[in-house]
Formats: C-alpha cells, structure tokens, sequence
C-alpha cells in the first residue's frame, strides 16, 4: 500500500489557527476528491456508474464515504477484485499530492489505514509533521 513519507523533512504545513473541524471537514473533501479523480482515471461514465452504484447497491452516498472507509473499501473489493488496489493506491497517491505529501511503497498498513494516518496528520493541528517513521509508530500504537 502507500504510505506517507517527508518532502525535505516537511510532509505537511497546517494553517495556525484553524479549527480541527475545519481540518476534518478539508480533509474529507479533500478525500472525496482523491477518489473522484480515481474514479474519473475509468472515464466519466464509469464514475458517474460507480457512484450510482455504492448509493444504490451499497447504501453508501458520496457524501458519506469519508466517515465510512471500511464500507467503502469492501465496495471497492466487492466490484473490482484484485483491481481494487489499482483504484485505492490512485487515490491514495492524489491525496498525497493535494497534501503535498510524498508517497512510498510499502505494505504494512492496508488502505483504511493509510488513509486513517494522514488524517490523523492533517488534523492534528500542529504546525509542522514530523518524520514519517514517527507518524507511522504513533499512529501504529494508537490504533492497536
């Protein structure tokens, strides 16, 4: 999976001041615009069908995938097998750019995970991201 490393030692520089909600709220259109460019890499039908069918089959709205990412993950599975990691590094990948954060290759953490970490990141409010590796082991002890 991706995850997320430094560009020269900086990942992400956070606005002072800002609300977490605000942060939160950024970071999930943020999200949620990650993943239309994913879907849009299928053509523009295809994204407008995949949409129509997490609402429909899956009971999953747009608007509700940042909040629900395991049920959007067992989605993505369900209808693309193996081709769903295709789909969930790309979005993962263009998160990292929106954030202006570097992607590296690895498999410790699953996609949920991943994006789970970056959030953390990106709304803990501080002003300036440590190093990956200690992101990775806080986010790791944390969350089990």
């Amino acid at each position: 999976m991706i995850y997320f490393g430094l560009i020269d030692f900086v990942s992400i520089v956070l606005p002072l001041g800002d609300s977490s909600g605000m942060i939160y709220q950024e970071f999930n259109e943020a999200l949620l615009e990650a993943i239309d460019y994913a879907f849009s890499s299928l053509g523009e039908s295809c994204r407008r069908a995949l949409y129509f069918h997490l609402e429909t089959t899956c009971r999953l709205p747009r608007r509700q995938i940042p909040e629900r990412l395991e049920e959007f993950d067992e989605a993505l599975e369900t209808i693309f097998k193996s081709g769903a990691a295709f789909l969930e590094k790309l979005i993962l990948r263009k998160l990292c750019e929106m954030l202006r954060v570097r992607a590296v290759e690895d498999d410790a953490l699953d996609f949920v995970e991943s994006i789970s970490v970056i959030r953390s990141v990106s709304s803990s409010g501080v002003a300036l991201v440590p190093g990956f590796s200690e992101v990775a082991s806080t986010a790791k002890k944390t969350m089990g």
